[in-house]
């Protein structure tokens, strides 16, 4: 229920596990994001650091839940330094590391990539850049510095 958004705080740069099938052992360095609601009858979720209840439905929502209630800034990102599905950090690679793997049109237009360690995926500064940068101005408002 929470997929997009721990997406999302990955390619933000946020050390982020995903657990599908929610929590099983609690991580106390960790906090967890949860839509789970506390009722009669289900066990307390304990031992983490601290829980967050996400109420939001979409992702966009969910993201400015999470910034909030754990306090982010625009300081605490570095967008594109982990993998999106994995959460490994990304290795810098040089075009003829990612030959052969990447389109054609990729190979003629980029020089800049990076790659998974962990699961091999290949990343490299496309129009998702853009689509990040636009959702970070969203929670933070936009960056005097640029």
């Amino acid at each position: 229920m929470l997929g997009g958004l721990a997406k999302w705080l990955r390619l933000l740069g946020l050390d982020t596990y995903y657990l599908k099938h929610g929590p099983l052992t609690p991580m106390p360095d960790r906090v967890l994001l949860t839509r789970r609601t506390a009722r009669a009858g289900r066990p307390r979720l304990a031992g983490w650091q601290r829980v967050v209840r996400i109420s939001a439905d979409r992702t966009a929502g969910q993201l400015d839940e999470a910034a909030s209630a754990l306090g982010l800034s625009r300081a605490d990102l570095a967008p594109m330094t982990r993998c999106g599905v994995c959460n490994h950090l990304l290795a810098s690679a040089g075009p003829e590391e990612v030959e052969g793997r990447v389109p054609e049109y990729v190979m003629n237009s980029q020089t800049r990539f990076s790659t998974c360690p962990g699961c091999g995926r290949i990343y490299w500064p496309g129009t998702h850049h853009g689509r990040i940068e636009a959702v970070i101005e969203s929670l933070f408002g936009a960056d005097e510095n640029a």
